[in-house]
């Protein structure tokens, strides 16, 4: 549900002349959202201080990971059409705008939230 909320957004976006390709933009905000919660998470519960040549190539070889599981699975098995089919004739517009509300917000309060959390236990 919520890969098909978010690929809806940046269909929807596409629609209204933006210039966007929404299943790069799916992948990349999943992707994105993926690596950095499990970052914080692992950071949370076990406070590991890595040096920067170390985080990096990690960071980046776990975004990649999630950017291409999500395109193989979503993706390229063509589940975003079946599931954005389902999803526009079980949700009125109303209910539509609700949820991508809620997704969206909490992709943006989640990863704030656990920084949040890091911050107070440093303190």
């Amino acid at each position: 549900m919520f890969l098909t909320i978010v690929y809806h957004h940046y269909s929807s976006m596409q629609k209204k002349g933006r210039r966007v390709t929404p299943w790069v933009y799916t992948c990349f905000l999943v992707a994105l959202l993926l690596t950095i919660l499990i970052v914080l998470i692992v950071d949370i519960i076990r406070q590991i201080r890595l040096k920067e040549t170390i985080f990096l190539p990690i960071f980046v070889a776990l975004y990649l990971l999630f950017l291409f599981l999500t395109k193989r699975y979503y993706f390229d098995s063509d589940k975003n059409l079946v599931l954005l089919k389902k999803y526009l004739e079980e949700y009125s517009a109303k209910k539509r705008f609700l949820l991508k509300v809620i997704v969206l917000t909490t992709c943006c309060i989640i990863p704030f939230l656990l920084g949040l959390i890091i911050w107070l236990k440093t303190k």
